[in-house]
């Protein structure tokens, strides 16, 4: 599933999303999967699938759960916010990374 940029801004969102099934569809026969085998896959019910390869609307976390299935995940992992540190957290990391000094024993010299 690569896509041109300009061609991208060309599709309406229901041809994108229509071409975007349509390439997850290829995923799958290119795996050698059956729907049924994509649905148990992801824990989804044949019905889901079958409907969701007609292109009707789906639920965000099911469209997520087929992309898992089929190792198409990481595509979407750039659009994920990661959770910034907060300001104690960034501090006590600070902390451990300056070198600790240490003192010198005072013990009995041979």
């Amino acid at each position: 599933m690569h896509f041109n940029y300009r061609m991208n801004m060309l599709l309406t969102n229901d041809e994108m999303a229509s071409t975007i099934v349509e390439g997850l569809i290829a995923k799958r026969l290119a795996l050698n999967l059956t729907q049924q085998e994509l649905a148990e896959r992801a824990g989804l019910s044949l019905s889901f699938v079958k409907k969701f390869e007609q292109k009707r609307p789906v639920m965000f976390p099911m469209f997520i759960r087929v992309l898992r299935a089929l190792g198409e995940f990481q595509r979407l992992e750039s659009l994920v916010v990661k959770p910034l540190e907060s300001p104690k957290d960034v501090f006590l990391n600070d902390l451990k990374a300056i070198p600790q000094k240490r003192r010198a024993r005072h013990g009995k010299t041979k």
